[in-house]
């Protein structure tokens, strides 16, 4: 008797609404549908039990998802793949010693069978149908061509200018969910946050969600507990802190950045924002504050934020910020004999400025350009998303900055809190 074979999704609740909108501006880009607004990833592991006995399975798979908790994983684009005549653009996640341990365990389950698999973890996002359309996009996206590709190509004439662009996806995610499917229908859901199997009438539950992600914070250290006294300073001096891009009371930032809350809860991201802000620091802390406080928030508003954070702030102006007090549009500091230039946005830094910058506005939207520390680029970016959602020191930063002269550590570093 055959008995049926399992599967495994990731996925990635705080950044569907992200991914999905890449996924749609892609598709307007090349005037091409979208088949897939990449909820899910499978994993390349596909196994088969050899009895019926599915509490068995349903244990193992258990004691592997409890002693896992929440995945890192980062999604790149953009891809192709080929089937027969068929081309695909695709999303990828990016193959981590992590997330291959984790299918190892998987196919290692006692009393199963693994099934081959192809060894890419991808999602497809549009079907090409037009072999016009495929060369259009590959020429764009400098797609590599197979030998077939290359032949057909020399038979189907390419119009010009008819492909668009599409800004590369990378995008660091919090796995938080996986999706176990029985001969490729949905079986179960498992949430590796709360460490538990969810019931299918949560699946879509809001208040669930929230938990889930209030849980993910402190798994990462993103949240400190309101009334946490400031971390005590050293017996060296840390230098001043540096922050940017809280958007504090912008509801609109939790989806676009993919921020571990759910959507609509900005009160409660304000609130973690402000006590990581104050555990951090301590009351009368020199802060460098690298703009885009709230969004375009009065006075009125910004002064009641002001007034709930520690530190003896300088102000560097973000595009956003429309009534900061005594705001500077950029500034030049010193610390442990380098020079940095203190900006909002990258772009804006002048031509004849060759050292150091520590600078906001990227977000994480461009990590390809302007990760957290960039070695190469002579760049730090102190948004919240990639800082861990807290402030950083300048000491720390100059620590990274010899450890990277030094041929200690490589030259980017995509989040603080990866290696």
């Amino acid at each position: 008797m055959a008995y049926p074979v399992y599967t495994f999704g990731f996925q990635f609740p705080t950044a569907a609404w992200k991914t999905a909108d890449r996924s749609r501006e892609f598709a307007s880009a090349f005037g091409c549908d979208v088949c897939d607004y990449l909820q899910e990833i499978l994993l390349p592991v596909s196994i088969r039990p050899a009895t019926g006995d599915e509490r068995h399975l349903t244990d193992e798979l258990e004691d592997i998802f409890s002693s896992t908790g929440p995945l890192r994983g980062i999604l790149e684009g953009w891809n192709c793949r080929r089937a027969f005549l068929k081309r695909y653009v695709t999303v990828g996640l990016r193959k981590t010693s992590t997330l291959s341990e984790f299918a190892g365990r998987l196919q290692a389950i006692p009393d199963t069978t693994s099934t081959p698999s192809p060894g890419e973890m991808t999602a497809d996002i549009c079907e090409l149908r037009s072999f016009r359309m495929f060369f259009a996009i590959a020429d764009s996206l400098r797609f590599p061509l197979s030998g077939t590709d290359k032949v057909l190509n020399k038979f189907i004439r390419t119009p010009s200018n008819t492909a668009g662009y599409a800004r590369p996806l990378l995008l660091p995610v919090d796995i938080t969910r996986i999706r176990v499917l029985k001969d490729g229908a949905p079986w179960r859901l498992y949430d590796l946050a709360l460490g538990r199997w969810i019931e299918p009438a949560d699946e879509k539950s809001r208040e669930y969600l929230a938990e889930s992600c209030r849980q993910l914070r402190r798994i990462r250290g993103y949240e400190c507990s309101p009334g946490t006294p400031p971390t005590p300073a050293d017996s060296e001096d840390r230098g001043p802190a540096l922050c940017a891009d809280l958007h504090l009371g912008h509801n609109g930032v939790i989806n676009y950045y993919s921020r571990p809350f759910p959507p609509g809860a900005t009160a409660e991201m304000d609130d973690v924002l402000i006590s990581n802000w104050n555990a951090s620091l301590e009351p009368d802390q020199q802060v460098y504050y690298l703009g885009d406080f709230t969004y375009k928030a009065d006075i009125e508003t910004n002064l009641n934020y002001i007034t709930r954070l520690n530190g003896s702030i300088f102000w560097i102006r973000g595009n956003h910020d429309t009534s900061i007090p005594k705001a500077e549009d950029s500034a030049v500091i010193s610390y442990g004999g380098i020079d940095f230039l203190l900006i909002h946005n990258p772009k804006h830094v002048p031509e004849s400025w060759t050292g150091w910058v520590i600078h906001g506005h990227t977000h994480n939207n461009r990590l390809n350009e302007y990760p957290f520390f960039s070695g190469a680029g002579k760049t730090v970016n102190v948004s919240v998303e990639v800082t861990g959602y807290q402030p950083v020191y300048l000491a720390d930063i100059v620590i990274l900055i010899r450890r990277f002269e030094a041929g200690d550590i490589d030259s980017t570093i995509m989040l603080r809190d990866l290696p």
